[in-house]
C-alpha cells in the first residue's frame, strides 16, 4: 500500500519520471528510507498494464520514461486514500505519505486522515507512557538510557499532536491550503 500511495500520489500532481518519484517519495519519508529503483520500476510496470499509468519515452538524449496517471490510476489513489492504515512497521510511513497528497481529497476526507492519524498517535504515547513506568521501576543503568530514548520517542509523538493541531487549523479555519485539486 504504501509505494502504490506515493507513487499514485505523487502523479496525481502531474506526470514524473522515476527518478523525481524516488526523490519526492524520499522527501516524503525522510531521507532514511532510500527507495530502491529495483522496486519502483517494476512497479511502475506493474501500474501500466493495470491502466493506472502510462509511460511514455519522451524526446531528451536520455530518454526518460515519463509516468502519468490515468483516470483509473486516480480512482485507485482515492480508494487507497480512503482505506483505514493498517498498525504495522509503515504506519507513519503510510500517514506521511497521505498528509503529503491529501490535497486532492475533500476537506472532511483531510480531516478524517488528520483524526486517524491522531488517534494512531495517542496509542503510541500511552504505549510509551506504560514503557516509561517500566523502566522508572528498574534502577539500572541500562533502563536509565533506555527509559531516555522512550522519552524522546515520547517528545517526537507530542510535536506530531502539536503540528496536526496546525493542519486542522489550516485547512478549518484557512481554508487555502484544504482545498482541493
Amino acid at each position: 500500500m504504501l509505494n502504490e500511495l506515493a507513487i499514485l500520489g505523487e502523479l496525481m500532481e502531474g506526470p514524473k519520471t522515476g527518478y523525481q518519484l524516488r526523490q519526492a517519495m524520499e522527501n516524503t519519508l525522510g531521507h532514511y528510507r532510500k527507495v530502491s529503483f529495483g522496486v519502483l520500476y517494476p512497479l511502475l510496470t506493474k501500474f501500466e498494464e493495470q491502466h493506472y499509468i502510462t509511460l511514455k519515452i519522451d524526446d531528451s538524449p536520455k530518454r526518460k520514461k515519463i509516468a502519468t496517471i490515468s483516470e483509473k490510476g486516480k480512482s485507485k489513489f482515492r480508494q487507497l486514500m480512503l482505506i483505514k492504515v493498517p498498525e504495522n512497521a509503515y504506519t507513519d510511513d503510510i500517514y506521511r505519505i497521505k498528509l503529503d497528497v491529501m490535497q486532492h481529497m475533500s476537506i472532511n476526507q483531510q480531516l478524517v486522515v488528520i483524526k486517524e492519524y491522531r488517534n494512531f498517535q495517542n496509542k503510541v504515547l500511552m504505549d510509551i507512557d506504560m514503557k516509561l513506568n517500566y523502566l522508572k521501576s528498574k534502577n539500572t543503568k541500562d533502563h536509565f538510557y533506555a527509559q531516555q530514548v522512550v522519552k524522546l520517542r515520547q517528545k517526537e509523538g507530542y510535536v506530531v499532536l502539536g503540528w496536526l493541531d496546525e493542519m486542522v487549523h489550516l485547512i478549518t479555519e484557512e481554508g487555502q491550503h484544504g482545498k482541493t485539486s
